[in-house]
């Protein structure tokens, strides 16, 4: 009996033992069929060597070492990074590499719903019908300009105040809420002021909401199912809640405002309309998910994100180089009055710039370019997932591997820009000095997953930049030196790129 015992406690061992060596061979095997990278260290990956203030740099040095395709672990997850236009674009066009990070904290916060961290035939969905609707109103085109010219007008008021006492200027603060203005008259009918109490707490959390923000539950799993107990989720969630409990608000009173009119014959006039009226529709025919509640707010609140942050980034970047490179503010004003043939004598401009001047400033849109691929706002991409084991130029991509894009290593490429570290517009001109795009532009990504709201960000910064630049001049603060011009403009990264802390003065051109 006790020779038994022994022999099965031997056979147990043995199978152990056997199913460790099977598991260290196989991962082995696994190991060499995905692409080439650095090895780190167990349970935190490549982590340590992660520069966080600029891992967008660490990552290119990365590329420069293994090539355009590699893989590291980051903490308990495989990453496979893309560092060229051709692999991003081959990729991120399939399906199977279109999923999303599984986390069960972002579940809990976003119960399947929404755009951005759905996927499959509910994204695509949801996706079609918010881009259909705000197409058919003039999404990116001749309502939002009219909102944008709004908005423009009274942030002038304040800017004239501000140049004529000499004040320096945040322009992050002064641009944020003219923005938001635009994407909320999109979304939920209304333009909010200052003096909304609820609006304000509203953009408070946001910003917090921000901050708190971390992706460790992403990249360990252990961490994951134990990251809802911790006090920073706990902030996460409250502030999430507030937000939600606003744009719930405002969905409710839309909806009763609908409900007044007779919503079958009520005509849509936001995006939140657009989906009550939907909604309606649906669960009259027994369809009480595709248009829920929780759906529709989780969409409003994603795009109130989205159209908000970045586009007021990005207005904040372009602003500081034109102070920080005062020759190519010149030549954009230069193009500016040229084309609004401003009588300096009378000290009178003609009427503001509007979207059909596009096409005439060149130079204008080339320094825009040029902005987004300088900085390279979302430096690191947003991860996508496979969703399955899937190849890739010959490279086993495993099932819920994360997919970089290095967007910042495809904007600073000597293989596609002759002055990949300098701030230059002729990146984006012809010999003939006309305008002229290049597809290694992606500052709104491509593929299937490409930014929602690209045509409307790309109205707002070409219309209220232009229109900023032919008031005003713009001129670093006095907190800031032309000295450290490089530093300044190095930034930080955070879930993208911000400039560090300054102020600009403005000064009336006319």
């Amino acid at each position: 009996m006790i020779e038994e015992q022994n022999l099965l406690i031997k056979l147990i061992i043995l199978a152990i033992v056997c199913y460790i060596v099977w598991s260290i061979v196989g991962a082995f095997r696994r190991r060499a069929r995905l692409p080439p990278g650095p090895v780190g260290v167990p349970l935190l990956g490549y982590l340590p060597w992660i520069d966080r203030a600029n891992s967008h740099r660490t990552f290119c040095d990365l590329a420069n070492r293994y090539g355009d395709i590699f893989s590291i672990r980051m903490g308990g997850r495989t990453v496979i990074a893309l560092a060229s236009y051709e692999l991003i674009k081959e990729a991120f066009g399939q399906p199977v590499f279109s999923g999303r990070l599984p986390s069960r904290f972002v579940r809990r916060m976003t119960r399947g719903c929404g755009i951005l961290f759905t996927e499959g035939e509910k994204w695509s969905h949801q996706r079609n019908f918010s881009l259909r609707y705000l197409k058919s109103i003039g999404f990116a085109r001749s309502e939002s300009a009219r909102q944008i010219s709004d908005e423009l007008a009274g942030m002038m008021v304040k800017l004239d105040s501000m140049a004529a006492a000499g004040q320096p200027v945040t322009t992050i603060d002064l641009l944020t809420p003219a923005v938001n203005s635009v994407i909320s008259k999109l979304t939920l009918g209304k333009v909010y002021r200052d003096d909304d109490e609820n609006y304000r707490d509203y953009l408070k959390a946001f910003d917090e909401y921000t901050k708190l923000m971390n992706p460790l539950p992403m990249l360990f799993p252990f961490i994951d199912y134990i990251f809802h107990w911790t006090k920073t989720a706990k902030e996460i969630q409250t502030r999430f809640d507030i937000m939600f409990q606003f744009v719930q608000g405002e969905v409710l009173k839309r909806r009763q405002l609908l409900n007044c009119q007779q919503p079958k014959s009520s005509p849509a006039e936001c995006l939140t309309d657009a989906y009550n009226l939907a909604k309606v529709q649906a669960e009259s025919a027994g369809d009480f998910e595709t248009y829920s509640d929780f759906q529709i707010v989780r969409v409003c609140m994603e795009l109130f994100f989205g159209g908000t942050a970045t586009t007021a980034r990005s207005l904040e970047w372009l602003l500081l180089y034109m102070a920080a490179y005062p020759d190519e503010q010149s030549k954009v004003q230069q193009e500016l009055d040229q084309l609004i043939h401003r009588n300096p004598d009378t000290n009178k401009s003609a009427e503001e710039i509007c979207l059909d001047d596009r096409d005439s400033l060149h130079y204008t849109q080339a320094v825009i370019d040029e902005c987004y691929r300088r900085v390279s706002l979302s430096s690191n991409g947003t991860f996508h997932r496979a969703t399955r084991d899937a190849e890739l130029r010959g490279y086993l991509i495993p099932k819920d591997a994360a997919l970089m894009p290095l967007a910042y290593a495809v904007h600073h490429s000597e293989r596609h820009w002759s002055h990949p570290q300098g701030f230059y517009p002729g990146h984006f001109l012809d010999n003939d000095g006309r305008y002229q795009p290049s597809r290694y532009l992606i500052p709104f990504m491509i593929g299937r997953r490409a930014c929602l709201g690209e045509g409307l960000a790309r109205q707002e910064i070409f219309l209220i930049f232009a229109n900023l630049m032919r008031r005003y001049r713009v001129e670093l603060g006095s907190d800031c030196c032309y000295g450290d011009r490089e530093k300044l403009l190095e930034g930080r990264l955070s879930l993208i790129r911000v400039p560090e802390k300054h102020t600009l003065r403005f000064s009336r051109r006319f």
